[in-house]
């Protein structure tokens, strides 16, 4: 469970920070998945057709990802 508004209050400065950049990095990568590859229209029948597409997906993901990080 996330801490309150007034729980975050009382957090050091760094650990704000912390939980700021791995925040802003899930979400870049839900956004990624779900709406730049459409993985949020996957079009799959079946659940395994799902699991296909969503594993295709990522890999996908991570390959564009790596190849940015060589160039």
């Amino acid at each position: 469970m996330p801490p309150t508004k007034a729980g975050r209050k009382t957090m050091p400065r760094a650990l704000q920070k912390v939980i700021a950049e791995w925040r802003n990095r899930v979400e870049t990568t839900f956004h990624k998945l779900t709406d730049t590859m459409e993985l949020a229209r996957h079009g799959a029948h079946t659940f395994h057709g799902l699991l296909t597409r969503t594993a295709a997906t990522i890999a996908a993901h991570s390959l564009a990802l790596t190849a940015l990080s060589t160039s």
